[in-house]
């Protein structure tokens, strides 16, 4: 039995039992864009309509005024308050009914991430957090990232002691307990 198995594999091997490439196999490779041959198009395809390319992603940024914040802030508290916390610390709904918490953008990491990082963020999703590309056109996303840098910088920059910022970032949007005034 097991010579007749030996005796099988031998004789596929040596009569070969490859199957023939198919076109996709022996087509002819470009570089990307560089010139196809046959027509003066480049080899790469045509984006579809309404693509950013990474390299131009700066030239959908609207210019920071208090306008771009405000609208960042409508922005902000329209998708990204329920999770983030109306404060950016991650003390969102979401986070107050025991789903996972996003960072705070007043940590160490996130104050010092660049604009892009934000912006790709929103645009590609990370973590937990899924992408936001088809429904926050790029503008607007620079007007989150705009509010984002001012809530960072309102924090930073109040009149308040280390402890009473501290305390106020990390109470976020919980709710008031009943009979304070409010």
């Amino acid at each position: 039995m097991i010579a007749r198995l030996a005796c099988t594999m031998l004789i596929a091997t040596a009569f070969g039992c490859q199957r023939p490439k198919s076109d996709m196999a022996v087509q002819d490779r470009f570089e990307t864009l560089t010139p196809y041959p046959r027509t003066d198009q480049p080899s790469q395809r045509i984006a579809p309509e309404g693509a950013i390319s990474r390299e131009v992603i700066d030239d959908h940024r609207p210019a920071m005024t208090a306008t771009a914040i405000r609208q960042g802030q409508r922005q902000f508290e329209i998708f990204c308050s329920v999770c983030h916390g109306r404060l950016g610390n991650g003390q969102g709904m979401i986070a107050q009914r025991g789903l996972s918490t996003p960072p705070s953008f007043h940590v160490d990491r996130l104050k010092t991430a660049s604009d892009q990082h934000f912006f790709a963020v929103i645009t590609n999703g990370f973590g937990g957090m899924y992408s936001y590309n088809d429904r926050i056109p790029p503008t607007r996303r620079w007007e989150i990232v705009y509010y984002i840098r001012a809530l960072q910088a309102a924090a930073d920059f109040t009149n308040a002691s280390e402890d009473t910022r501290r305390a106020l970032i990390a109470a976020g949007d919980r709710p008031r307990k009943t009979g304070v005034p409010q």
